[in-house]
């Protein structure tokens, strides 16, 4: 989605290449909450629907994409791919990963109770995100040319 695809009048926010809006009709806001989305997502606890083994790569791009990302080691020789939301959904994320052949690990801040799941191993973030990119026909570019820059000259 880009701006030509809301009215002039709607105000826009744009943070990092994405832009961002408020709901302010009651009507609309319960009609979105009603397809099951929620305030405050990374914190409401949901269940993932059945996805289909096709549209795992995918999903996990997406879900990359919007509530993890691809991080440097602190001493920038590797990569961690990380995804970050809720206990509910993030056990699922972790089987999801472990069933397309990775090992991630499963992990909780305690500060605010959000759930993370790492695959940290370098073969295996390489493996991933070749998988990733190669397996999704859309996602940001930014986390994308973190991936090529880093990859580059291996």
């Amino acid at each position: 989605i880009n701006r030509s695809f809301f009215s002039d009048n709607i105000p826009l926010r744009e943070d990092r290449g994405n832009y961002l809006f408020d709901i302010r009709d009651n009507s609309i806001a319960r009609w979105l909450l009603s397809y099951g989305l929620c305030e405050n997502k990374s914190k409401c606890g949901c269940y993932l629907p059945d996805i289909p083994d096709e549209y795992k790569i995918p999903f996990l791009c997406g879900l990359m994409d919007s509530d993890g990302g691809i991080y440097y080691q602190n001493n920038k020789t590797g990569l961690h791919v990380k995804w970050y939301g809720h206990e509910t959904y993030m056990n699922q994320v972790f089987e999801m990963v472990k069933s397309l052949g990775f090992n991630p690990w499963l992990n909780v801040r305690k500060t605010d109770n959000l759930y993370c799941v790492c695959v940290s191993r370098q073969e295996q973030v390489k493996r991933l995100l070749e998988r990733i990119y190669k397996e999704t026909p859309v996602y940001l570019k930014r986390k994308y040319e973190r991936y090529k820059e880093f990859y580059k000259g291996i």
